[in-house]
């Protein structure tokens, strides 16, 4: 079985070969002299799965999708790039009796069950970062306010000598916020925590208190760095 990012060699030659052209017909394509009924099998392929398309004059072109996963494709292997993770993170905040506190979910789901971490969601794919932002609020929290992107922090996660999650955050800080909060979300149990309670404790989710700092900062902030974690 080929790995998800990547794809038959013969339609990675067709893709590419089309990337650089405007079209083709099926000899200019086949330059690598494939067996007709192979090649034109992965030609079928193609077409069936909207990367091609035959044009007025019977020639090949590549489609709007084709264009895009041809952009992604390296230009000297049959395997596409792989992308990071886009997520939004959210610090909520409030304070109660001159102390501030964060709006945390202790996790039920992998990885890092059980530990503590602020709400968040993926970002979409075509969706606004701060639509994201305020749908994650939501659904995550059930809460509403005022949602301001305050820093992107991109982490990795490396286990056992291998990346096993390549992160970027934008990270938002909601102040003010109103509504009922949820006893649960979607990713865990909702609480509020005091910081210096949180600052203390070693159940939090890694580089938590830097994503935090991130959202207390009065400058747009960028933190990138790499975790090397025990268990996953």
């Amino acid at each position: 079985m080929q790995p998800e990012n990547s794809v038959n060699y013969v339609q990675a030659g067709i893709v590419r070969q089309l990337y650089f052209n405007d079209s083709l017909r099926f000899a200019e394509l086949n330059v690598d002299g494939v067996p007709s009924d192979q090649f034109s099998y992965h030609l079928r392929q193609l077409v069936k799965y909207g990367v091609i398309e035959k044009n007025r004059y019977n020639a090949y072109q590549l489609t709007v999708l084709g264009r895009t996963r041809a952009i992604m494709l390296y230009p000297d292997k049959s395997t596409f790039v792989q992308q990071g993770f886009l997520g939004v993170r959210l610090v909520v905040t409030k304070v109660e009796a001159s102390r501030r506190y964060i709006l945390m979910q202790q996790r039920s789901a992998v990885p890092y069950k059980g530990k503590y971490a602020t709400p968040g969601d993926r970002v979409l794919f075509g969706e606004d970062v701060q639509v994201a932002a305020a749908r994650a609020l939501e659904a995550q929290t059930g809460l509403s306010g005022t949602i301001a992107l305050c820093g992107l922090h991109h982490l990795k996660d490396v286990y056992q000598h291998d990346i096993v999650q390549d992160k970027y955050f934008f990270v938002c800080a909601v102040s003010e916020p109103q509504g009922t909060l949820l006893a649960q979300g979607p990713s865990g149990a909702n609480m509020w925590m005091a910081y210096d309670d949180l600052a203390k404790s070693d159940q939090l989710v890694h580089g938590c208190l830097e994503l935090i700092g991130l959202a207390a900062s009065d400058t747009m902030s960028f933190l990138e760095k790499t975790y090397r974690v025990e268990t996953y």
